[in-house]
């Protein structure tokens, strides 16, 4: 019997949070077009029904802001933080979330409460910042980070702050900024940081600035929204067209050109290069030098918000236009729209609550790793939409065996299948390449896989242990230790290893230390799928065995 837990192991002190722990709920578990329609509410172990931003940190774990605490999610597990459990909170109502590239998680305030200072979770703790270190008071309403990891605010009352060193910065004219009203912030990954004004477009290179208006190129002073592509090329909106900033130069597009109107609301850069460009009469798509009009429906609505999914699908949230006369609103705090549409392969699909979603405003998007969008709406929790394709691998694909015993998918992306008999299985690039006895195996029966933090392979055999790197097996004092008794249960864990056998188990550390750790009663196979892998036993089919690839779910936890 294969039992399916989603969920991970998580220890923390029971008295700095609160945890929650659910599955979902067969009765809200449903299919919508080619996902799987999953909803989780207060009920489920939310402390509150509106999501107001939704990030993923490094370690996978998916963070919720809502107006009732802050929320770690592991796939089985809500944890809540607020003021009750955690010092550093002074609000429980929180707006916005920012990952940045060295994994910390800064946590901002939502704007209808009197608490402005963000706070930032990095290496399991959460620090607030002290009043000496330049910490405006007032509201964050975006944030970038540049190359060399400074974080820049806009924040209400028309501040642009920049954090580097420990300290933040409140920027003027001092700094050449001009008198103006600071709009759009975007860094573009080559080193510049780029502000867009309604007296023209900063760009803050070097430590220096530079200031670009309609006498340089731009087809107005007035700066909407910007954007840069995967090739280094800044995209600047404004109320009369469209400008690529490319080669020193600017390139200027309108309605001749192709696009739908002149006054441009949102932009979206894809990974494949291509640009999505809205404007007050519709959705034009602009790649290989050609500009595509993209209808959404029979009537065309203003953008708020696209998101790439890991497979490049685009779902596209609509929302209210930017423009008032000459100024570029910030993004409006309170949502108005239900549904979203997704691109993909050329073709637009609508989902709303005809198709089966809620009839709840959204609040905010996130499009995993792995493939699923979260939606967090205004009122109704949290939802997912994740793709429910199936794969199999079997003999006559090159698995050695199909009773598949133990499933792990490495750090590299590559897949190892311990089998009953068949020895360890590797795939990777669609390619299956077999591990036996002659290469170095215990055994051809291998109860168990992990990966530790130098990423070595240990598989756990029916006569004992053994470690891959470098491209084969070795033999090492850890291996010595379980020579010829069963290995059958390897699990990974942030610091460790943990080896079990019949008469006891071991703790392999990163930090090269190696204990003895004791283990009562009857082991237990596990394996952490991170991807969702599921090993069955027998031929092809799910009920009769062989390797399957299932819906990517959070922490997924199969025992046997």
């Amino acid at each position: 019997m294969i039992r399916l837990v989603l969920g991970a192991i998580v220890v923390l002190p029971a008295a700095l949070t609160t945890e929650r722990t659910l599955l979902p709920d067969p009765k809200q578990v449903r299919t919508v077009g080619p996902f799987i329609h999953d909803v989780w509410r207060i009920e489920d172990g939310l402390p509150e029904n509106s999501i107001t931003a939704i990030a993923q940190t490094h370690d996978g774990y998916l963070w919720l802001a809502t107006f009732d605490g802050l929320v770690r999610f592991d796939g089985a597990r809500f944890t809540v933080f607020d003021p009750s459990n955690t010092k550093e909170m002074k609000t429980s109502r929180w707006g916005g979330l920012f990952v940045d590239r060295g994994g910390a998680l800064w946590i901002f305030p939502d704007r209808s409460g009197s608490e402005s200072a963000p706070i930032v979770y990095s290496e399991g703790r959460f620090k607030a910042f002290p009043s000496g270190s330049g910490l405006p008071a007032r509201h964050v309403l975006s944030v970038q980070e540049d190359r060399e990891t400074g974080m820049w605010f806009k924040t209400e009352g028309n501040q642009l702050v920049r954090f580097n060193g420990g300290r933040f910065t409140i920027l003027d004219a001092a700094d050449g900024i001009p008198a103006a009203t600071i709009g759009k912030v975007q860094a573009d990954g080559i080193g510049n940081v780029w502000i867009g004004t309604d007296r023209g477009l900063l760009r803050f290179s070097g430590g220096r600035y530079s200031r670009y208006t309609t006498k340089d190129g731009l087809p107005s002073d007035v700066i909407g929204p910007l954007a840069a592509d995967t090739a280094g090329n800044m995209w600047i909106g404004t109320n009369h067209g469209l400008a690529r900033f490319s080669g020193g130069q600017f390139t200027v597009y309108g309605v001749r050109e192709g696009l739908q109107g002149n006054v441009v609301d949102h932009i979206h850069t894809c990974r494949d290069g291509a640009v999505w460009i809205a404007t007050e009469k519709g959705l034009t798509r602009f790649s290989s030098g050609r500009f595509v009009v993209q209808r959404l429906g029979p009537k065309d609505v203003a953008i708020a918000e696209i998101r790439e999914d890991a497979t490049g699908g685009l779902w596209i949230r609509p929302g209210r236009p930017r423009w008032h006369g000459q100024k570029f609103l910030d993004a409006s705090t309170f949502p108005t729209s239900s549904t979203l549409y997704l691109y993909r392969d050329g073709k637009i699909a609508t989902y709303d609550a005809r198709a089966g979603l809620s009839d709840h405003a959204i609040y905010s998007l996130y499009a995993d790793r792995e493939g699923s969008l979260w939606i967090g709406r205004s009122g109704a929790g949290l939802e997912r939409l994740r793709p429910s394709f199936l794969a199999s691998y079997a003999r006559e694909d090159g698995l050695p065996n199909e009773n598949a015993r133990s499933v792990l998918e490495a750090s590299d992306g590559s897949l190892w299948i311990g089998t009953q008999g068949g020895g360890l299985a590797r795939l990777k690039d669609e390619k299956i390449t077999t591990y036996t006895k002659a290469d170095g195996l215990p055994s051809d029966l291998v109860w168990s896989v992990a990966e530790d933090g130098k990423h070595n392979i240990w598989a756990g055999t029916q006569r004992g242990l053994a470690r891959f790197a470098g491209g084969k097996f070795t033999v090492d004092r850890i291996s010595k230790a379980f020579a010829g008794q069963p290995v059958l249960c390897l699990l990974e864990t942030r610091d460790a290893v943990c080896i079990a056998g019949r008469t006891g188990g071991w703790t392999t550390s990163r930090r090269k230390t190696v204990c003895p750790a004791t283990i009562s009663g009857r082991s237990t196979k596990t394996t952490k799928a991170r991807s969702g892998w599921l090993q069955t036993t027998g031929s092809r089919s799910l009920e009769t065995g062989g390797l399957r690839s299932i819906p990517p779910m959070t922490g997924c936890r199969t025992d046997l």
